[in-house]
């Protein structure tokens, strides 16, 4: 059995990440977007040709030999890249985000909130060692401020898997498991709770021991910034309740009232890898700072305009082989390949002079040529070879080709598809452009269709190809099918299942979903943004497959899926 290496996970996480302070403006606190992300029209037609996917089931003697050689070349390309592995690791997407020494406080001040157990109930981030989560990460050192942590490209694109009683990583992969708006919505209850004051910070500040909070070869930092918070600890925490409140009055007030409508408790979180796809990006870019001066009648004007008309909801997506994509994100409105990586980080930031430009840069080459995981459990190699054909029949035409398909065809639920305007579009397509700050280079100079194609006229999803599939549940664009058996057999999918869970379900191939109070959250297809209709129809989409009687075809096209 192959198991992926932990890359430095525990170091990276702390010790050796690369650090920063830049000024507190908590745009962090917006939440992730997941992407600048749009659309693109459908006849199962390639967009471009892509590289097919290989015939993996009748490549070696054996599934462990082919295991070995595949997990020995992704090894490798980490290993090739190792600057870019840890920078997609560890370096925070942006410079801004929440002050590290109170961040680590929490658990001391807040217990109940923030100890790891609760917090990682709450949240679904890791407390690996330290201070800190697994999913914030410092930036380079500004003397003279506090240090700020942010998220990296791998607190959302970093799975979780286990195998046998080890928990394996999976570089590249849907975070399954992290809930950024119950993040957002933790630190917004934290600031509020009674407790969070001034002088209860310094009480707690007092009580630890050298080293607690950069490790005793940072020493020098630590007590630079344990300095200047005693000094200044009223006003830094007055302004961090003033700007999280801020934030929260505007989520509540125009995107709750709006886009949240009709359902008000998602846009507190407590889906774990479930996004907003731009709802939030749009707050913080396009909504006007005097729109709570505005009359209602402009009001309603300016949110119909701009913002999403109901969730639009999406799963985390993989990154891996980026580089053989024509078109990126859901939909595939995306063309221009740094815009992609500038597109993810402006949702996490939300202000064009706040991306980390260079990361941005660094992270589209790395995950061109990424190699997608290995599956790491056992594959009946005579069953995948003859699900190879199923597939060539079923899938391939779609899937290998990166078709567009309408939402009239597709059948899917539709907010994400329809949820970016013609306006919100082009406001858009100017933060991007702001984004790009090296005006020299031919990247930052591409058309505005490559830096999102217009699909408001015709909405729809794109047809992803499947490498590394196993490791992309739950499925569809939504995440609202559990494993890729219930793809196959719509009429078995279940209206509520269990989001969250690292257990891996070897048969039907996808993470464990049976509801249990003590595992993950469970989520319900009828919120909106989350209905798991569509792409059903057998003759459209399986070729004449009816997978619910034809069993045989459905189980060897299954154990072919694992090997892709």
């Amino acid at each position: 059995m192959i198991i992926e290496p932990y890359l430095d996970l525990r170091d990276g996480a702390f010790m050796n990440q690369r650090r920063s302070t830049w000024r507190y403006q908590n745009t962090l606190l917006f939440g992730i977007s997941g992407a600048v992300v749009v659309f693109v029209n459908f006849s199962c037609r390639p967009l471009k040709s892509a590289s097919s996917t290989r015939d993996a089931a009748v490549e070696a003697t054996s599934w462990s030999q082919l295991q070995e050689q595949r997990q020995h070349a992704r090894e490798h390309y980490f290993v090739d890249q190792r600057a870019a592995t840890q920078a997609f690791q560890n370096t925070p997407v942006g410079f801004d985000g929440m002050p590290a020494l109170i961040v680590a406080l929490l658990p001391t001040i807040l217990p109940d909130l923030w100890n790891p157990v609760a917090a990682e109930r709450y949240t679904g981030m890791h407390w690996v060692e330290g201070a800190f989560p697994f999913e914030l990460h410092l930036g380079d050192e500004n003397r003279g401020a506090l240090s700020t942590l942010g998220f990296s490209c791998a607190s959302c694109h970093m799975g979780r898997i286990k195998v046998g009683d080890r928990e394996q990583t999976i570089l590249g992969g849907p975070n399954t498991q992290i809930d950024v708006a119950g993040f957002r919505h933790l630190v917004w209850r934290s600031v509020n709770d009674p407790r969070l004051t001034a002088e209860n910070l310094i009480v707690a500040l007092k009580q630890k021991q050298p080293g607690w909070l950069y490790g005793l070869d940072q020493l020098a930092r630590e007590t630079e910034e344990v300095k200047i918070f005693e000094v200044n600890a009223q006003v830094l925490v007055a302004a961090l309740k003033k700007s999280i409140n801020d934030r929260e009055d505007m989520v509540q007030r125009i995107l709750g009232r709006y886009t949240y409508k009709d359902a008000a408790h998602l846009v507190n979180g407590r889906i774990p890898g479930s996004l907003d796809a731009f709802g939030f990006t749009v707050l913080a870019l396009l909504i006007p700072t005097d729109f709570a001066s505005k009359t209602q009648q402009e009001q309603v004007r300016i949110a119909g305009t701009l913002l999403p008309p109901q969730p639009p909801m999406v799963d985390i997506m993989n990154v891996w082989g980026q580089g053989a994509k024509e078109l990126a994100q859901w939909d595939g409105n995306i063309r221009a390949k740094l815009m992609r990586n500038l597109g993810a980080e402006l949702g996490v930031i939300g202000d064009p002079a706040k991306v980390n430009f260079a990361n941005a840069q660094m992270a589209t080459e790395f995950v061109a040529n990424m190699p997608p995981p290995v599956y790491p459990f056992n594959v009946d190699l005579q069953k995948a070879e003859r699900g190879s054909l199923i597939f060539s029949k079923a899938c391939k035409r779609c899937h290998e080709s990166g078709a567009f398909i309408s939402l009239e065809i597709l059948g899917v639920d539709g907010n994400r598809a329809r949820g970016l305007s013609k306006e919100s579009r082009r406001g858009l397509i100017a933060g991007l452009r702001a984004a790009c700050s090296n005006k020299y280079l031919p990247e930052c100079n591409v058309a505005d269709d490559d830096i999102l194609v217009d699909r408001s006229d015709r909405p729809g999803y794109l047809s992803p190809p499947l490498t590394g599939i196993w490791a992309r549940a739950p499925y569809l664009h939504n995440g609202s099918v559990p494993t890729l058996y219930h793809m196959l057999i719509p009429k078995e999918r279940p209206a509520q299942f269990n989001r969250g869970s690292t257990h891996f379900d070897e048969v039907k191939v996808g993470f464990a979903y049976g509801i249990d109070p003590a595992v993950g959250v469970t989520f319900d297809t009828t919120w909106p943004g989350f209905s798991n209709r569509g792409h059903e129809d057998p003759d459209i989409f399986f070729s004449g497959f009816d997978f619910s009687v034809n069993l045989d075809a459905r189980d060897e096209l299954l154990e072919y899926l694992k090997t892709l």
